[in-house]
């Protein structure tokens, strides 16, 4: 069940915070695994999507546009995927991403995301929206009691496949792909002792 499900999310991370060492690069490459992990699962089980094709031309190099928009094309068919079999309740793109009121389709990314891309001149930023991720409970408890060690599935899977899909690797500087969580009640209630988180903000950042 999902309720179960979230209960051995939050014990196991808990354990997770006693045993593995107190090293941030440590529990990044943890965090890392879990992604890759459930990549290789989700391949087996045949449902992982492949990088998109892009309408025009062929995906080309790492900084091609159509390379990132095929990535981030097998990141929606990924998300849907994660919907089909029951894991989240929906996704959606949000803030600066949403759909073309005209065409439905994604804003990201658009021209001039694809342009900075191609030239390296700036990263690719882009908004998501989860609701009913099973572990958000679980999480909220962990950070609750003072650590960032926390479940991230979903953020996990999404980098995962994110890196693999443009060829991007960990740097010196920080990993190129990235992203904040934050969680929203959909009620939008002023009076903070109504706080009832049920969905997931994600900020993503590709190549920064």
């Amino acid at each position: 069940s999902r309720t179960g499900f979230n209960v051995e999310s939050y014990c196991s991370w808990r354990a997770y915070n006693d045993l593995l060492p107190q090293d941030r690069d440590f529990r990044l490459a943890f965090r890392a695994a879990v992604g890759t992990q459930a990549l290789e699962a989700l391949g087996r089980q045949g449902v992982l999507p492949k990088p998109g094709v892009p309408e025009h031309g062929s995906t080309g190099g790492p900084r091609s546009p159509g390379r990132l928009e095929g990535a981030v094309k097998g990141v929606e068919s990924l998300l849907d995927a994660l919907v089909d079999k029951g894991y989240i309740g929906r996704w959606a793109y949000t803030g600066n991403s949403l759909p073309d009121a005209k065409s439905g389709k994604g804003s990201f990314p658009d021209e001039v995301d694809k342009e900075l891309w191609e030239e390296g001149l700036t990263g690719a930023n882009f908004f998501l929206l989860l609701d009913d991720e099973p572990a958000m409970q679980g999480s909220m408890l962990l950070q609750e009691q003072g650590t960032r060690f926390y479940p991230q599935f979903v953020g996990s899977l999404v980098s995962a496949y994110l890196e693999g899909a443009l060829g991007l690797q960990s740097s010196d500087n920080g990993p190129n792909v990235s992203w904040e969580e934050y969680y929203m009640d959909p009620r939008r209630s002023a009076d903070p002792d109504l706080f009832e988180p049920r969905q997931v903000l994600m900020e993503w950042r590709i190549g920064m």
